[in-house]
């Protein structure tokens, strides 16, 4: 089983200008990332959880409760697509994702 973590505006990749929104409807997200693992817990099940980075990094609290017994991965720190991602990008999203764990 696998959930990934993100919040509704990096589905599909917007301008960073959104993020300034994410701080407001973070909440929505949180709730959402708590009910899983509530259900996981009564139903015992296990999970990867697979992280964006920029949420990691926006809540490192919510990122540990998910421990609660389950994997932790990342999921890239801005969820954009590889292929829309020159080498070099890649590398500094990969590392940016890495450091915010």
């Amino acid at each position: 089983m696998s959930v990934d973590v993100e919040d509704y505006f990096m589905v599909r990749p917007l301008p960073v200008l959104f993020l300034g929104a994410a701080g407001r409807n973070g909440r929505a997200c949180r709730a959402n990332t708590e009910r899983v693992l509530d259900l996981f817990d009564r139903y015992q099940v296990k999970a990867t959880f697979f992280f964006v980075g920029w949420i990691a990094t926006s809540s490192p609290s919510r990122a540990r409760r998910s421990c609660r017994g389950h994997e932790l991965a990342c999921h890239s720190y801005w969820h954009r697509t590889v292929y829309s991602l020159t080498p070099q990008e890649f590398r500094s999203d990969t590392r940016d994702a890495g450091s915010s764990h």
